[in-house]
Formats: structure tokens, C-alpha cells, sequence
């Protein structure tokens, strides 16, 4: 027997759950709260008064080009909504972010061409940092900290490779991380550097692969 001071700490893996077109606008302040100061989002966004603005109408451009393609939205909820997010897109879409022509929202109408030419430059350079073999790929993902505190982070990457697992024509999972800080997280959960490339000299791009198990 043990007292009640002496119980063991039991870790209980929070939920992983598939988002609906209901749960955007909570992914997407999920997502900008987290991506805020994150390198592609400065990149692309450039420096301006209204960026926290912008930044949620790129972070929603990029959720709903996903969410149209019917590609998978993963999300872990805590006391106050949503607490973290993943977006797991197929093997067909090749691993690259969403392209710019398709664009129902007028998003880059609001956000101007030098912004649409610094993601295009992006995508050119996230489309050579690839592994062959198809896989899924978590296009995006960020945990609040309260989510950090629960490991949710560890949940949602454990998602998307059982996804991997039962998706008959993929091999495993990719990431990438324009963060180098980010890098030691994914090796210590068994992703391996595939390569990293530059967009123009502000920007550099890392991505990482684990095969299925």
C-alpha cells in the first residue's frame, strides 16, 4: 500500500482529436499566437504596425487551403479551447505549402505582392528539401504553453505518425522547421535531419523525416 503523499504520479497522454471548419478560427489563434515571432512569418510578412493583423490572415490562408484540400487538422483541447494544433497533409500534395493561385479569400489582395513573392520564393525553397518516398507531412504545428505542460506536442506527432502507419501509401512523416532551436525536439523523438536550404539570405529552412515503425 501507499499513503496518499506517496501515490505515483500517473502521466495521462492527452486527447488528440480531428478538427472541423468550426474549430478554425480557434486553430488559427492557436497558430498565430505561437508562430508570432517565428522566422517564415517575419519573412513573409515583413515588418509593418498591423503585422499581428496580417499574421492571422496568412495563418487563416494557410489552415484553409489545407482544411479545402480535405487534408487532416489535428487539435488537443484544455480548459480554455484548444491548446494545440497540427495540420497532416497526404502524401499526393508533395510535402510544400499551399500554392497562391488558388486564393478564394482575396488573402493576398490584402496582403500585397511583395508578401505573396516571399512565400512563393519560400515555397521553391521548401520543395527541394524533400525525402522521396511518399509520407505524410505536418504542414503546421504549434502547442500554447499550457499545451507544452502537457505534452502535447509529443501527442500530435504520435497522431500523425499512426496516420502514417494506416495510410497505405505512406512511408512516414516529415516536418520542417525554419526554427534551428526546434531541431534537437524532432531528433529526440526520432525524426533525422534530411537536409536544410536558404530563401535568399533571411531565411533558412530544415527538414527532418522519421520512417514509419
Amino acid at each position: 500500500m501507499v499513503g496518499i503523499n506517496e501515490r505515483p504520479r500517473v502521466e495521462v497522454s492527452p486527447t488528440v482529436e480531428a478538427l472541423g471548419s468550426a474549430d478554425v478560427p480557434q486553430a488559427v489563434s492557436v497558430l498565430s499566437e505561437v508562430f508570432f515571432d517565428y522566422p517564415l512569418m517575419r519573412f513573409v510578412l515583413g515588418a509593418s504596425e498591423d503585422y499581428s493583423d496580417r499574421l492571422r490572415l496568412f495563418v487563416n490562408f494557410l489552415v484553409m487551403s489545407r482544411m479545402r484540400r480535405n487534408e487532416v487538422v489535428l487539435g488537443v483541447r484544455g480548459a480554455d479551447g484548444l491548446d494545440a494544433v497540427a495540420v497532416v497533409s497526404y502524401p499526393e500534395d508533395g510535402g510544400v505549402p499551399p500554392e497562391t493561385t488558388s486564393d478564394p479569400d482575396g488573402t493576398w489582395a490584402k496582403l500585397g505582392d511583395a508578401a505573396k513573392e516571399r512565400y512563393e520564393s519560400f515555397r521553391t525553397v521548401a520543395g527541394s528539401v524533400n525525402v522521396d518516398p511518399p509520407h505524410l507531412y505536418v504542414s503546421m504545428f504549434g502547442v500554447r504553453r499550457a499545451g507544452q505542460e502537457r505534452r502535447c506536442a509529443e501527442a500530435l506527432l504520435e497522431a500523425a505518425e499512426e496516420l502514417s502507419v494506416f495510410t497505405p501509401s505512406s512511408t512516414g512523416v516529415t516536418v520542417r522547421t525554419e526554427e534551428p532551436l526546434h531541431l534537437s525536439f524532432y531528433e529526440r523523438n526520432g525524426y533525422v535531419v534530411i537536409g536544410s536550404a536558404g530563401a535568399e539570405s533571411a531565411i533558412r529552412t530544415w527538414g527532418l523525416y522519421r520512417g514509419n515503425r
